[in-house]
């Protein structure tokens, strides 16, 4: 009877006292909940809505049980209220593991599922065994044709903990966006009631308890993880469909409003994401073309100690990422993608590597951690294991740069040799007098001390070190005092003559170095590391010697101030 709402009829089933049958016509919902167990065993009893009330009596009464339910009577539901109503639980008797399915569910097939899949409307969710870190597991979830499960609703979550009764912490699709706003994998709106409270700036990634709370969390943690199939056969979640989603919004509403895949980063106006990859150089930038964005550009300081800091610590030991910097040529200059101005901030100067198909650029760290620095690399497949993505609003590209770097050096070149051989025609015109006279108070000397021996003996080697303007190297053994009183006189005037003229030589050097490593920061800073590089290996080893060999190469050493050089 149903007329006022209320009648009485019996039913039978095989189940524990707490499980629910739920049917619904248009009008009626029917709750149907377990007062008695048979002794003797029944089969179950299967209803399919609409279902005739008196169908169900009579099948009772046959039975000889006796069970109270309550009949509600309501008005029509709306679609909206029917697909919204909470989960049914039931596991599926899946007969193959997830890595024979893998294949057919990542092509979109949801005819079978593992053994252990739990059902939920129009989703199957599933915990495989490992435990693997955010990334890893999002990317085994898109390998399998899922993406890691979505759960907005508290009911949806109580419902998940009980059916698939995992324990500890598991990881769900949901984390921290570019506006460090938290929000679901597949686009769906985050509840307002969900108010998480991050308590590092490392925990971006939200895991979900037993006791069915969320919670953010580090992504490098690992865990179980709870995988998502839509029985249509899509993926939301993907990190494609995440893309095309940024890609519509690119296009209606610009960088700064668009919505971005979990895990994207803000730093000013721009936007960035690191993403896994084994693509090469090149095939990195194509697709970053793809997506409206570019390889990353560490343009200033900042960024790049933003840009260190923030993936590069992300990177295991000897990992690196894909930047937008590169070279056509190796003696061409270094680029950025974006044309914006080059800088020089990441390299490591004593570690730098060269080499003709060196002409991409990587953020690398090394074995040691704390090492992190940019590093050519041919630019092949396997050359870095990410990708940096970043969107930028407006790029300032650098003036055009036409390097005079040859003709700046000629010019120092010119400019110094011409006061150098000035310098050094100064020092010749003191040396030669002084050398005249040294000679000739050492032979008078010599006369004096009425040793015709002792005069033979150096008259010869004086005038051969007139010639050469230089003094006598030694004197011999019996050399009388005052001779060597001379000899020691002679040498501290020439010496005081060369330092004179050093000092000026020192102070040219200076100017001249000065001049060359300006050449060599221009060349650097557009670009032209290893012009810069070979020419800074050259200039960093000179000192007055080599710096007056250079200047004048093949030039006779009795031409330089002085002759004690190798």
């Amino acid at each position: 009877m149903i007329g006022g709402g209320i009648g009485l009829v019996t039913h039978v089933a095989r189940a524990t006292p707490s499980s629910v049958i739920q049917f619904t016509d248009s009008h009626l919902v029917l709750s149907l909940r377990h007062s008695l167990l048979l002794a003797t065993p029944s089969p179950p009893l299967k209803l399919s809505a609409p279902s005739s009330i008196s169908a169900l009596c009579s099948h009772a009464t046959s039975l000889a049980v006796f069970a109270a339910i309550t009949i509600i009577t309501t008005g029509p539901r709306s679609q909206a209220e029917q697909t919204d109503r909470p989960l049914n639980r039931l596991a599926t008797k899946g007969r193959k593991s997830l890595s024979q399915l893998k294949e057919k569910l990542a092509d979109g097939d949801r005819d079978e599922f593992p053994a252990g899949t739990v059902v939920g409307r129009e989703h199957h969710f599933y915990i495989p065994s490992q435990s693997l870190n955010w990334n890893e597991a999002q990317k085994f979830a898109e390998e399998h044709g899922a993406h890691l499960a979505v759960i907005p609703r508290a009911d949806y979550r109580l419902w998940l903990q009980k059916s698939l009764r995992f324990k500890g912490s598991v990881w769900i699709g949901a984390g921290l966006g570019a506006r460090e706003n938290w929000q679901w994998i597949d686009g769906s709106p985050w509840s307002s009631s969900d108010k998480l409270v991050s308590g590092s700036r490392l925990h971006r990634r939200v895991a979900f308890s037993d006791r069915v709370r969320l919670s953010p969390a580090n992504a490098s943690q690992r865990y179980r993880f709870i995988l998502q199939w839509r029985n249509d056969g899509s993926n939301p979640g993907s990190l494609e469909a995440q893309l095309k989603r940024t890609i519509t919004d690119l296009q209606t509403k610009g960088i700064a409003a668009a919505g971005y895949p979990i895990g994207t980063r803000s730093r000013e106006d721009s936007r960035y994401l690191m993403i896994d990859t084994t693509r090469s150089w090149e095939e990195a930038r194509r697709y970053a073309k793809s997506l409206a964005a570019s390889l990353a550009v560490p343009s200033s300081d900042p960024e790049h100690r933003w840009i260190r800091g923030t993936f590069g610590e992300q990177l295991l030991k000897d990992e690196a990422l894909w930047l937008g910097g590169f070279r056509l040529e190796p003696n061409d200059r270094w680029q950025w993608l974006t044309g914006e101005r080059w800088n020089n901030l990441g390299w490591n100067w004593e570690s730098l590597r060269e080499g003709p198909l060196l002409n991409r650029l990587t953020l690398h760290r090394e074995s040691n951690p704390r090492k992190l620095n940019w590093v050519a690399s041919d630019g092949s497949s396997g050359g870095a294991t990410a990708l940096l993505l970043e969107w930028n609003p407006l790029p300032t590209p650098a003036p055009v740069v036409n390097s005079n770097w040859e003709r700046e050096l000629r010019t120092a070149n010119q400019t110094i040799a011409g006061q150098t051989e000035s310098e050094l025609l100064k020092f010749r015109k003191g040396r030669t007098p002084m050398i005249k006279e040294y000679v000739r108070a050492m032979k008078q000397i010599a006369q004096n001390s009425g040793s015709s021996l002792i005069l033979r003996t150096i008259e010869l080697p004086l005038d051969e070190a007139a010639k050469e303007g230089r003094l006598l190297e030694s004197l011999p053994d019996d050399a009388s005092d005052a001779l060597q009183s001379e000899q020691e006189t002679w040498r501290a005037r020439l010496n005081a003559l060369k330092e004179t003229h050093q000092r000026i030589i020192d102070g040219q050097l200076n100017f001249y170095m000065q001049a060359v490593r300006k050449v060599v920061r221009n060349l650097s800073e557009t670009g032209y590391l290893t012009r810069a590089t070979k020419l800074k290996k050259l200039i960093d080893p000179i000192e007055s010697d080599a710096f007056l060999n250079l200047l004048f190469a093949g030039a006779p050493k009795d031409t330089l101030p002085w002759s004690n050089r190798n």
